[in-house]
């Protein structure tokens, strides 16, 4: 699995953004309430497990197109709530995570290992190839997400996992495909 020790502290990042400027999760897309509102607004909406890890699912954005953005959702997994104006960063190094999808336009495994040479590793999810990415630290703590990217053909996915096991995320990933 990924054994990952070089990595950049957030202190030695020379394009580290100041940790008050990151923006609000609830500001980042249109709150809906459940699956099949969120594929209402993003149609190929595949609806991700109810669970990641411990967590569970605690909101569902669908991309707000108005402001340009390509249709897409987010899934948003936690041991609790998201605080009014969390950022995404603070969010998931207390325990969550974010899954997001949105139409294919071909940034898969093989981009993503080609682009971060050995800092990702390539794992299978489904038919598909994944790349697992131990990532540095996005706030002012030592504790690095794990990032997974993929492509179904249909959607390209990518998670941003708040959890110190990497298998957590791959099984994860392997569930949106997998038949109970």
């Amino acid at each position: 699995m990924l054994v990952d020790d070089v990595f950049t502290p957030f202190s030695h990042q020379l394009s580290a953004p100041d940790p008050g400027e990151y923006p609000a999760i609830f500001g980042s897309g249109i709150p809906v309430d459940d699956a099949a509102e969120a594929a209402g607004g993003f149609p190929g909406f595949l609806a991700p497990p109810p669970h990641l890890g411990q967590s569970a699912i605690q909101l569902i954005l669908v991309e707000d197109s108005t402001r340009g953005i390509d249709p897409g959702a987010h899934v948003f997994y936690g041991p609790s709530s998201i605080e009014p104006g969390e950022p995404l960063p603070f969010f998931v190094r207390r325990g969550g995570s974010v899954v997001r999808q949105e139409l294919t336009d071909g940034q898969n495994a093989r981009v993503v290992k080609e682009t971060l040479g050995d800092r990702a590793v390539i794992v299978r999810v489904g038919r598909s190839e994944a790349a697992l990415v131990h990532a540095d630290p996005s706030e002012p703590s030592d504790f690095r997400p794990y990032h997974l990217y993929w492509s179904d053909g249909t959607r390209d996915w990518s998670i941003i996992a708040g959890v110190t096991d990497p298998r957590t995320v791959i099984d994860f990933a392997r569930e949106i495909y997998c038949e109970p």
